[in-house]
């Protein structure tokens, strides 16, 4: 977000799509806090460690209790993020990590653009890159205005002729380069001031840059949005005739509709927690947070009392669970520098040859850009 027209690069997605993000009446909702967030800053904080000594550290699980995240997430984003920078790392020569970058440009009013680049790297005199590690699954949200404003900072700030950008998907494992002189990043940036400055007073542009709006509670076009949406499946009669193509219309809607309900979730529970654990609805009922308890089995250490109660070793594998990422972490913990890799590859090999892995596929549902011919 913005103040005193200071606009963050990591919000250009959005603002450069609606003009109206960038007010700040109303209440505000921040991606502050949440698993998918706190996964985010593990893996940053890892791959941070990777471009600076060419290694993962070999024990995930400091990093994953320190931020509260899962530890199978982090293996994923991090294990792609480390073969990344072995095969391109050599593109980003000289390479510095977080690097904070601002410029101020434009006039009546000017605006000033600030950012922390993942990676920056001078290549030389004329050349600079940014990398910027995304921790989760690749977005119909386009992240390019992003990078063009690191890419922008970059160049003003270390007077380069050309920036090229790169954002790196990791739990997909795929990654997207882009490349611009300063010609083209500058007359970009003011063409976006230009428009900013002649927004009509009121206009709200929906789309799925609002999933990361911090007004989607207060905006005119969310609301009406939301209602919409609502009404639709009020109306939605499951006994009659399906209309695939109706169905599918909904949809994104829908999901939106969830997001926000999700940021509900969350400021209530924050809210509750605020209050003491407790908050009144009404003479009768309130709100609170409940309890319960999950009981966790150390197999080493029970493997003796349930083989005794099951009887045989084979009807209790039965039982059992492994995780792959967490199995690969061991190994890779135990086997040389250098090897682990190979460790990791054999193992599954073996595994494998001894049919001991089931792959399963699965399906969610996904809105994707329709392919062109």
């Amino acid at each position: 977000m913005r103040d005193n027209n200071t606009v963050r690069a990591s919000f250009m997605p959005t603002a450069v799509k609606c003009f109206m993000a960038l007010q700040g009446d109303g209440l505000q909702v921040h991606q502050d806090a949440g698993a998918v967030t706190a996964g985010g800053n593990a893996a940053h904080e890892v791959c941070e460690i990777i471009v600076k000594t060419g290694e993962r550290p070999e024990n995930l699980t400091p990093f994953a209790l320190s931020h509260g995240c899962d530890l199978g997430h982090l293996g994923r984003a991090t294990w792609y993020a480390l073969e990344f920078w072995r095969a391109h790392g050599h593109l980003f020569p000289n390479a510095s990590t977080e690097q904070e970058l601002s410029r101020t440009l434009g006039a009546n009013p000017a605006w000033t653009l600030t950012g922390h680049a993942d990676v920056l790297s001078l290549i030389n005199a004329e050349e600079g890159a940014v990398l910027d590690w995304k921790a989760g699954y690749r977005t119909e949200v386009d992240v390019v205005d992003q990078v063009r404003t690191y890419a922008l900072l970059a160049g003003l700030t270390y007077g380069l002729d050309r920036v090229s950008a790169t954002v790196v998907w990791l739990l997909d494992q795929t990654y997207q380069r882009w490349e611009w002189t300063m010609g083209e990043l500058i007359s970009w940036a003011l063409n976006v001031f230009d428009e900013w400055a002649s927004w009509p007073a009121g206009r709200y542009e929906t789309g799925d840059h609002c999933h990361y709006c911090p007004r989607r509670f207060t905006c005119p076009a969310q609301q009406a949005m939301v209602k919409a949406t609502i009404d639709s499946l009020a109306e939605f009669d499951s006994g009659g005739e399906i209309v695939p193509a109706a169905l599918a219309a909904v949809y994104p809607a829908v999901q939106n509709v969830e997001r926000l309900c999700q940021t509900y979730r969350d400021l209530v529970r924050q809210a509750v927690v605020d209050a003491g654990g407790r908050i009144p609805i009404d003479g009768e009922t309130e709100l609170t947070l409940s309890e319960s308890s999950r009981d966790t089995i150390d197999p080493s250490a029970g493997w003796s009392a349930m083989l005794a109660a099951v009887g045989d070793p084979d009807t209790l594998a039965q039982a059992m669970r492994v995780s792959k990422t967490d199995l690969l972490q061991l190994v890779a913990d135990a086997a040389p520098r250098g090897q682990k890799g190979k460790a990791k590859d054999e193992l599954m090999a073996d595994l494998r040859d001894a049919g001991a892995v089931t792959t399963t596929k699965v399906t969610s549902l996904r809105v994707v850009r329709t392919a062109k011919k």
